[in-house]
């Protein structure tokens, strides 16, 4: 008898329960890494992933990269070299993002000499941490520009559909078998209103609906899934993909109810990025048979993935994540306090020219030397 209690005074600790490894097939969908190395690796030792003769691969599994791996964070390099080593070893599938988009036509002319877009604060601003991480080794930005622009803008399998942003019929048929590797569409893509630019848009932006608000134009990104007659109301506010009392409740025209198009409840499960959904928001399906994995991670979020393993309904419990990485925030945090010292120092200097050439207009005019 004594032993028995002996022995169960010996007995360790039971251990909290932890979910077991998934070992069966399917595809894990990636959300927006933005330059998240350190997340990204770590989201993929917790899935099962090893590192085998320098690419991550799962013995089951493969992985689907959303896009959006540049921009932001502190290891867009990092970033680019591990997803690439798994899509060209067949580990993984990575579609184009609306940043990989911007970052190809910064950079890529139409033909004429001159850049797709034009080279604006905004997208020099967005660009800024892409080009200087890239730019510290000749050769390299034309290199990972080269790579991207042969990325599809849709994956399929079976029962299965990712897209950077949205769904759209039309826009899939039109670049299903295309990408930006296809320059003789650069004179079309550098115009917005060109079939070809508006249904790269409907895929890596999704809609938006324009009002205004305190006399100020505004936008915001629609419900594109929800088709306006299953709506509980049909005011801007009802369309919208986030909804907050800024928003104004008049009835959206009909030209803005056509920008809810619509997903198939009976369709296959589709995943989706590019939302940045708030940090505090749970992983959870916005649908049956739709989900959004852009959990912010480069805002301090998660970053995300799902688990698919064939699923007609999708389940909350399907989504893996782990938080932001302290060392990624303090090197963003960083990266911001010296471009806000160098443009505050820029600034300076523009004023004092500015205040040494209105002296300069002030001062009297030296009188003329004597013949």
């Amino acid at each position: 008898m004594a032993s028995t209690r002996s022995r169960r005074a010996k007995a360790k600790p039971a251990r909290r329960k932890t979910r077991p490894p998934l070992t069966k097939a399917g595809y894990d969908i990636i959300g927006d890494v933005h330059g998240c190395h350190l997340e990204l690796t770590a989201l993929l030792k917790q899935m099962g992933y090893s590192k085998r003769a320098g690419v991550w691969r799962h013995k089951q599994r493969k992985a689907v990269f959303v896009g959006d791996l540049v921009d932001r964070g502190p290891a867009i390099r990092e970033t680019l070299e591990t997803v690439a080593a798994m899509v060209d070893a067949g580990a993984a599938h990575c579609i184009l993002g609306n940043h990989e988009r911007d970052f190809i036509y910064y950079y890529m002319n139409r033909g004429d000499g001159k850049p797709i877009r034009e080279h604006n604060k905004v997208r020099k601003k967005q660009l800024r941490e892409t080009h200087r991480q890239l730019s510290v080794e000749e050769g390299l930005i034309s290199h990972w520009i080269s790579w991207l622009r042969k990325l599809p803008l849709v994956f399929e399998a079976p029962g299965l559909r990712v897209v950077h942003a949205a769904w759209n019929h039309n826009a899939v048929e039109y670049w299903r078998e295309r990408n930006l590797g296809d320059k003789s569409l650069y004179m079309e893509l550098s115009d917005h209103k060109t079939k070809p630019s508006a249904y790269l848009d409907r895929l890596l932006f999704g809609p938006w609906l324009t009002y205004e608000k305190d006399g100020k134009e505004k936008t915001t990104r629609v419900r594109w899934y929800a088709s306006a007659d299953k709506l509980a109301g049909t005011t801007v506010w009802h369309g919208a993909f986030r909804r907050n009392s800024k928003l104004p409740r008049r009835e959206m025209t009909d030209q803005e109810k056509r920008l809810l198009w619509g997903y198939p409840s009976d369709a296959p499960p589709l995943f989706t990025g590019h939302q940045s959904l708030p940090l505090d928001a749970k992983m959870k399906p916005m649908r049956a048979n739709l989900a959004c994995v852009d959990y912010s991670a480069v805002y301090g979020g998660r970053l995300c993935a799902y688990r698919w393993s064939g699923e007609k309904v999708l389940k909350a419990s399907s989504f893996v994540a782990v938080p932001a990485h302290p060392k990624t925030q303090a090197a963003i945090r960083k990266q911001k306090e010296i471009e806000a010292a160098r443009q505050a120092e820029k600034a300076a200097q523009a004023k004092q020219a500015a205040a040494a050439a209105a002296a300069q207009d002030a001062a009297p005019a030296s009188p003329a030397a004597s013949p």
